[in-house]
């Protein structure tokens, strides 16, 4: 089904800035289709279908018309739109195949021009999306990036946790969307982590004792998680030697190579980012108009 969802984008991207209400549902039900189908990237992420289907995507989630009607409750057809394609992105950057290509079509500037954007939601998966996707060249011409996106993302991190200690209390707070963002965050920490100049922020900053008290906050796989984003860190000497004062960190730290099985931890992620997020969107699947709709865009 790959090539028809390709070939059936290929007829209407030319005119993405022109969309009315109706396509941009049918385009959505679609993108929705391709995220139910995410077992099967592995087995299409080397073919032509599947770099195309990540050239249209792109340049869905850099059209102008949509970025610029983007709203903070990310209901309207817009924020929709743009949320579910990052979705798949946030699958598709554990094939390795796919990420060596978004890297190669600087998905990076996408992602970094929707991280400003009035959407949490959408900050979320794009903080993560740019940590993963920004090339040595991308991080030497943007001094500035790394340490702005790792503020930004400790911020958020912090703000979390929070919403995840009052939903114990508040039925008003839907505590697996606070779950959500808070793996996110811890992902995009994790995938910072590796760069030298993120290391020397965090001893600049005497962050090691903040993610200490994060860490001691979490549970389940936003805890694995960040473990394994302190052990990346651990590498910086200065860093090792303040981790020294934190015992049962240092116990769990040792403990990483016998715990961690990555092909679990990252089938468990995808699986967090994709049917969490659909379930928590609020936006049914499938309905008569959208349905209509994409029959209408498949005939043309």
């Amino acid at each position: 089904m790959l090539p028809r969802y390709v070939s059936i984008l290929n007829k209407h991207m030319k005119a993405v800035n022109e969309w009315h209400r109706p396509m941009m549902r049918a385009v959505h039900n679609l993108i929705i289709t391709i995220i139910y189908a995410e077992d099967y990237f592995s087995l299409h992420a080397k073919n032509e279908s599947f770099r195309a289907l990540i050239d249209h995507l792109l340049q869905l989630i850099g059209e102008p018309t949509l970025i610029n009607k983007i709203r903070p409750d990310t209901k309207n057809m817009e924020s929709l739109l743009v949320d579910a394609t990052l979705i798949v992105f946030s699958i598709l950057v554990y094939e390795p195949d796919a990420l060596d290509y978004m890297k190669q079509r600087n998905a990076a500037d996408t992602f970094r021009k929707l991280s400003a954007v009035p959407s949490e939601t959408i900050v979320l998966n794009s903080y993560m999306l740019l940590a993963c996707t920004m090339s040595d060249n991308d991080i030497q011409t943007s001094q500035d990036d790394l340490p702005k996106l790792l503020s930004n993302t400790m911020s958020l991190l912090e703000k979390n946790i929070r919403i995840r200690h009052e939903a114990s209390h508040n039925q008003n707070i839907n505590p697996e969307n606070a779950d959500r963002s808070i793996l996110q965050l811890v992902e995009t920490l994790k995938s910072l982590a590796f760069h030298d100049q993120i290391k020397a922020e965090v001893v600049s900053k005497g962050l090691i004792p903040v993610l200490y008290d994060y860490y001691e906050k979490l549970y389940g796989l936003s805890k694995e998680v960040l473990l394994e984003c302190i052990w990346t860190l651990s590498f910086n000497e200065q860093i090792a030697q303040q981790l020294r004062d934190h015992a049962q960190l240092l116990h769990s730290l040792q403990s990483i190579p016998r715990i961690v099985d990555p092909n679990l931890q990252q089938n468990t992620i995808r699986r967090s980012h994709s049917y969490s997020s659909l379930r928590n969107s609020g936006f049914t699947v499938s309905n008569e108009a959208t349905s209509n709709g994409m029959r209408k865009m498949a005939d043309g």
